[in-house]
């Protein structure tokens, strides 16, 4: 079995965890590899692997990845209509990061730093009112696209399909198709087919007290309260 992994960089702040390598696994007699992200927590000192390969005799703890057309894909599901809290509720520090959007008349944030470890959080497929949008944030790339659908009450079903073959941006998926994040362009495979099926959505990048002043009535997603990386900066007022 060979192993050799690749530096992801490191530009993302000291005081949230940072994915800085690529491993790869060769298994052998296969012709296939798999790979897994580990990222290093600056507060704790610990590194850990986001990714194994599976066995016949125990299930991965963490997503799966393999190579198809230039992106190394990932099992991780999205987010799905998560909780969310006001300004009221939310106990976070002013100078925190956020990716604001408006719909309609209602206002949402959400933490950047809850959409910058697992694979799962990069994309959240969100309800406001009865509005489908979905947020999607990558932390490699610092870039934050939204999507709106037409269909009320229905979420849409955009889902984390990997990262390209360079590892420095997210690929998202709808179905069976994979899409570059930052530009809707289909990879791969894949690209002869449509352009990305939903319109973009405006989203503003800003810090939690400039949104909340601007938008008092506004609500905030924090991420998974189970998620072990929530601490009582981003803990709700019960």
């Amino acid at each position: 079995m060979a192993l050799f992994s690749t530096s992801l960089g490191s530009s993302a702040p000291h005081n949230r965890p940072r994915i800085v390598r690529l491993v790869a696994v060769a298994l052998p007699f296969t012709g296939l590899f798999a790979a897994g992200y580990v990222w290093h927590d600056s507060a704790s000192g610990t590194a850990s692997l986001l990714a194994t390969p599976t066995t016949q005799s125990s299930a991965p703890a963490r997503p799966f990845l393999m190579m198809r057309d230039g992106v190394w894909v990932t099992s991780a599901p999205s987010t799905v209509t998560p909780p969310v809290f006001s300004v009221a509720e939310a106990k976070v520090r002013d100078n925190e990061e956020v990716i604001g959007v408006t719909v309609g008349t209602e206002h949402r944030a959400y933490l950047v730093s809850a959409m910058s470890h697992r694979p799962a959080s990069h994309v959240v497929n969100d309800l406001i009112g009865d509005q489908p949008l979905t947020m999607t944030y990558c932390d490699i790339a610092r870039c934050a696209r939204a999507f709106s659908g037409r269909q009320p009450g229905k979420p849409l079903d955009i889902g984390v399909a990997g990262l390209d073959l360079e590892g420095q941006r997210l690929v998202l998926k709808v179905g069976d198709l994979m899409y570059l994040q930052e530009s809707g362009s289909p990879v791969g495979q894949d690209s002869k087919a449509a352009a990305f099926p939903y319109p973009p959505h405006d989203t503003v990048e800003t810090t939690w007290g400039d949104w909340r002043q601007r938008h008092p009535n506004t609500t905030l997603y924090v991420g998974s309260l189970s998620d072990d990386r929530r601490s009582s900066n981003y803990a709700c007022k019960s």
